[in-house]
C-alpha cells in the first residue's frame, strides 16, 4: 500500500467544512467510536458521516481501525502522513480553546488553492511590490489580486505601502498552516 502524501491545499479543503469539523470535535471528546455513533452525536446520516470521516482519514487527520464489519475512528493523526500530526494538534488546540468552526474554516481557506501557497513562498523570501510578485508568480493580474485578497483577509499577508509581506497570525492553526506552506 502506498503511503498517503496529501497536499496542503487539499488538506485545507477537507478542513474547511463544517460537518468534518463537527466530526473532529466529536472525536476529540472520545477515545474512538464507530461511524454510526459519531453520526448520531453529530446529528447527520451514517452515510454522510462515513464519507466525511474517510476524507479526514485520507488526509491523515484521523485514524481508522476496522474490526469485523465495524470501523472505529479516533482523532489520532496518522504520523506517517507528513504534517498530519502538526495540523491535527493545532486543530485540537483551537477546538479545546473554544474556537468556532467559522474561525477554523477561515484559517483553512487561506490555503485551499495551490497558487496561494506559491504566493506565501514568494513572500517568505521578503516583501515584494505587486509588479515583482506578479513576475515571480506569473499569474494574471486579476488572479494575483484575488489570491492576495484572500490571504490578506485571512491575516496571512499584510500590505505596507506598495509592498506585500507575510504576516504572522496569532492563531496557532494559522501559524501552523503558514509554516507548512512556506516550508
Amino acid at each position: 500500500m502506498q503511503p498517503l502524501r496529501p497536499t496542503l491545499w487539499r488538506t485545507c479543503r477537507v478542513l474547511a467544512n463544517e460537518t468534518r469539523l463537527n466530526l473532529l470535535r466529536t472525536l476529540f471528546s472520545c477515545d474512538e467510536s464507530t461511524v454510526s455513533v459519531l453520526a448520531r452525536k453529530a446529528g447527520i446520516s451514517v452515510s454522510l458521516a462515513s464519507i466525511q470521516l474517510r476524507a479526514l482519514n485520507a488526509r491523515g487527520l484521523v485514524s481508522a481501525r476496522p474490526t469485523g464489519r465495524w470501523v472505529f475512528y479516533s482523532a489520532t493523526p496518522n504520523l506517517a502522513v507528513e504534517h498530519a500530526g502538526t495540523i491535527g494538534n493545532a486543530i485540537r488546540e483551537r477546538c479545546t480553546a473554544g474556537a468556532e468552526n467559522e474561525s477554523l474554516i477561515e484559517m483553512a481557506t487561506a490555503f485551499t488553492h495551490p497558487r496561494r501557497i506559491l504566493v506565501a513562498r514568494c513572500l517568505d523570501e521578503g516583501g515584494k511590490a505587486f509588479p515583482e510578485l506578479l513576475a515571480s508568480t506569473r499569474f494574471s493580474t486579476m488572479a494575483l489580486y484575488r489570491h492576495l485578497g484572500k490571504l490578506t483577509t485571512r491575516r496571512m499577508v499584510k500590505q505596507e505601502g506598495r509592498c506585500y509581506y507575510l504576516a504572522r497570525p496569532e492563531n496557532p492553526l494559522g501559524q501552523t498552516l503558514l509554516a507548512i506552506a512556506t516550508a
